[in-house]
């Protein structure tokens, strides 16, 4: 076998289709198909295959940065040449991978790495960022709805999304997370209003909510959506006329809380606008409204009433 020396100064143009880069990306595409391990881990998983698939014998240190985590190589150390590639999530820089070369490496960087490892540095990072999307957002729903029941019950017989979900970047939020393998367009280029984004959502709502499960008589919206006056931070409000028990109550809660979430990071990744949850509802009872409370007052309001929405109608 060559030395790590030999193999740089002789290999200038190697394809990215060489059997190491694609074993390479193979062993990359394994690791990244584990979504229980933490990142810490799984960075060092990562950093192993990149060693072994650049086969320079130790004398290649890797850093991979992701937010906050910083995951260094066994003996790691700064060199004045390095190789690098920029984790974007949408339009944001959130990390990178770096690789620092050690031993008597040249100081003219296009002669020494080679074209492959160029584009395989750049398809790791492709399929690691992809990764971590996924992996958010699984982590935003998780526990809160089963979203691949939903995404069962919004599909057609050929497979199309429902057209419930009218937005197109709901859409393929949930085409994506149905089949990560296959990326798609998860922002959407569409500049639609911020507050027809939202009432379309909230009648997405409406319609996806069974009355006799959650003991819901009526669903109303009001405020800024309503008004069409919603900015890309303002929140989905809701009034909810509810008639159940306490475990309704409960289930209901949950199934709200995980619509708020998911609402508020596919809001983020149309808008950039951070916010811990996209709804903002109030049970109201049939006691609420004899005593015309707060928001109770709203639903028979001459002046900026609540405007009712149509339940159960898939």
């Amino acid at each position: 076998m060559r030395d790590s020396g030999e193999k740089l100064q002789q290999n200038h143009d190697i394809p990215v289709g060489t059997r190491e880069d694609l074993n390479c990306l193979y062993d990359v595409e394994t690791i990244l198909k584990d979504y229980n391990s933490d990142l810490d881990s799984l960075f060092r998983k990562l950093i192993v295959v990149i060693q072994t698939g650049w086969q320079l014998n130790g004398l290649l240190g890797v850093r991979i940065r992701f937010d906050s985590l910083e995951v260094l190589s066994a003996d790691f150390a700064e060199t004045g040449f390095k190789q690098e590639e920029a984790i974007c999530i949408g339009n944001e820089q959130r990390g990178g991978i770096e690789l620092f070369y050690a031993g008597n490496c040249s100081n003219d960087k296009k002669k020494l790495i080679p074209q492959g490892k160029k584009l395989l540095l750049k398809s790791i990072v492709w399929h690691l960022s992809l990764y971590l999307v996924h992996r958010h957002l699984l982590e935003i729903v998780g526990g809160r709805i089963k979203f691949n029941g939903l995404v069962e019950k919004l599909k057609r017989k050929n497979g199309k999304i429902s057209d419930t979900l009218r937005d197109k970047a709901i859409g393929k939020i949930l085409e994506y997370l149905e089949c990560p393998e296959e990326p798609v367009l998860i922002l959407s280029a569409d500049a639609e209003n911020h507050w027809q984004w939202r009432y379309r959502m909230a009648e997405c709502i409406a319609s996806r909510l069974d009355p006799q499960r959650f003991g819901v008589k009526n669903i109303y919206i009001f405020g800024s959506t309503k008004n069409a006056s919603a900015g890309p931070a303002s929140d989905i409000d809701l009034l909810i006329h509810f008639s159940g028990n306490s475990s309704q109550r409960k289930q209901l809660v949950a199934w709200l809380d995980g619509w708020s979430l998911c609402l508020a990071e596919i809001n983020y990744l149309k808008t950039g606008c951070k916010t811990e949850g996209l709804l903002d509802y109030h049970l109201i009872t049939d006691h609420d409204i004899e005593q015309e409370t707060s928001f109770a007052i709203k639903i028979n309001a001459v002046t900026d009433g609540a405007r009712p929405l149509k339940m159960g109608e898939i």
